[in-house]
């Protein structure tokens, strides 16, 4: 089991069953600091935008979203917003997975224009207001990106913590490779595991490290 520690920058994802969601509803209306949803909603007007939305409940500082699986038809847009005019990330025509989001205004929004009522695109959402803590599971290759958050004027501090669990046969140990990884300003990495626990942390950039 690989623990990742990250200050200042990180991201999330599990595939869930969800209960399916209308166009203009809130994914937590009780404001619960965690849970899962699917989309798109069911029912979509061509040409139209489809919102639904993250509520950040009172006395938490931020909302991360972890997409296990972002899968765009083409024509469609999936747009997603800390609060409603920060643009957080833009999905179009493509599958991505592991994408990780954080925000820090009182709603994140995911703004779907299909251009077909009947559309094929999907994704799988965990949201989390407590903390960023992301849970990966029994993957043989597992690809993780840092977080993707909008910067502010105030300054922000964030700590994320990935847990990569690994159920691999008794003779094969896991490993974690970085293609590339850069630190700046006072951000540091922390990495647990059974062959040790390295530390980063300060100016630092590494392209295709093992």
């Amino acid at each position: 089991m690989w623990i990742f520690h990250t200050l200042a920058t990180c991201l999330l994802l599990v595939v869930y069953q969800a209960l399916a969601l209308k166009c203009g509803e809130d994914v937590n209306p009780n404001k619960s600091s965690t849970g899962f949803f699917n989309g798109p909603p069911s029912v979509l007007e061509a040409g139209k935008d489809c919102n639904v939305t993250v509520l950040l409940p009172e006395g938490n500082s931020s909302i991360t979203v972890h997409l296990s699986l972002v899968s765009i038809a083409p024509g469609d847009r999936l747009l997603i917003y800390d609060g409603i005019q920060n643009l957080l990330a833009s999905f179009t025509a493509e599958t991505v997975a592991n994408k990780v989001l954080v925000g820090f205004q009182s709603k994140m929004v995911f703004a779907f224009k299909p251009l077909a009522a009947s559309s094929k695109s999907t994704w799988s959402a965990r949201y989390n207001t407590e903390e960023c803590a992301v849970s990966l599971q029994n993957s043989w290759v597992l690809s993780l990106d840092s977080p993707s958050y909008v910067n502010t004027s105030a300054e922000r501090e964030l700590e994320c913590t990935y847990t990569v669990t690994s159920f691999l046969p008794t003779d094969f140990i896991a490993a974690a490779a970085f293609t590339e990884f850069s630190l700046s300003g006072n951000s540091s990495l922390d990495i647990d595991g059974a062959q040790g626990s390295p530390s980063y942390t300060g100016e630092l950039t590494l392209f295709d490290q093992g």
